[in-house]
């Protein structure tokens, strides 16, 4: 027997919805979407703040999916997440990351960079290496903007028999030591842009047998001439949100 009032709902094998009450059995016709002519569900993804973060990303980050900068840094919560920072903490990245030259004709900008190794002897060689860029760059590294890169110094500087700076090169380093260098950045004379060009890249040491042992990474942004980096509209991110 069934208690007044309640409805019981069971899905047949053939695509009917059996509605059970008092009164006998009720059969109605449902199309299975994409095969009996139903529509398949279009729920696409969705980003109220057009940052590139859907919604439900949003909440699994605990950022706010009604403002693109949740923690006011001057990076979107999309770029945060997609170069692995925290989209709410203004501490994250971390400045010392940054790299900063103006989009201008000429500009030039010196990055310091440092990697750690433990030597016996051998010699070790610095160089650009350049990472995927969540924004739309025209395909655009950041090795493309070397104008110069040289060996600095160690430290501590007894660990090193020599250092060669033009080839970034130290040579019989024994020990823990910090290899410094520094990579110039520098515009040309080509078209600049009106929004933010971020260009991750690592400056990487590897040893004369050709293993690569440790790298400083950095992000080389292109500022728009006119704005600060925490003011500059960023460059086109993914058609769709993620």
């Amino acid at each position: 027997s069934h208690t007044l009032g309640v409805l019981r709902y069971g899905l047949t094998a053939l695509g009917l919805w059996t509605v059970l009450g008092i009164g006998g059995c009720i059969e109605i016709e449902v199309p299975r979407p994409g095969i009996d002519g139903g529509s398949p569900p279009t729920m696409g993804p969705v980003d109220t703040d057009g940052d590139g973060l859907c919604d439900d990303s949003e909440w699994f980050y605990s950022s706010d999916p009604l403002e693109p900068d949740t923690d006011g840094d001057g990076f979107t919560d999309y770029l945060e997440v997609a170069l692995g920072f925290s989209p709410i903490s203004g501490d994250s990245p971390s400045r010392d990351l940054l790299v900063e030259m103006p989009s201008v004709p000429g500009a030039e900008v010196v990055a310091s960079v440092r990697v750690v190794v433990e030597g016996q002897g051998e010699d070790y060689t610095g160089f650009v290496v350049d990472e995927p860029s969540p924004l739309a760059a025209q395909g655009r590294k950041a090795s493309e903007y070397v104008s110069m890169a040289v060996a600095t110094v160690a430290v501590p500087v007894d660990n090193v028999g020599k250092i060669v700076p033009e080839v970034q090169q130290f040579q019989g380093v024994v020990g823990a030591t910090e290899l410094q260098a520094e990579v110039t950045f520098a515009q040309g004379d080509e078209p600049t842009d009106e929004c933010l060009v971020v260009l991750p890249f690592r400056y990487a040491m590897k040893r004369n047998d050709g293993t690569v042992v440790d790298a400083d990474s950095k992000i080389l942004l292109l500022v728009p001439e006119g704005f600060s980096r925490s003011e500059a509209p960023a460059c086109a991110g993914p058609t769709v949100c993620f």
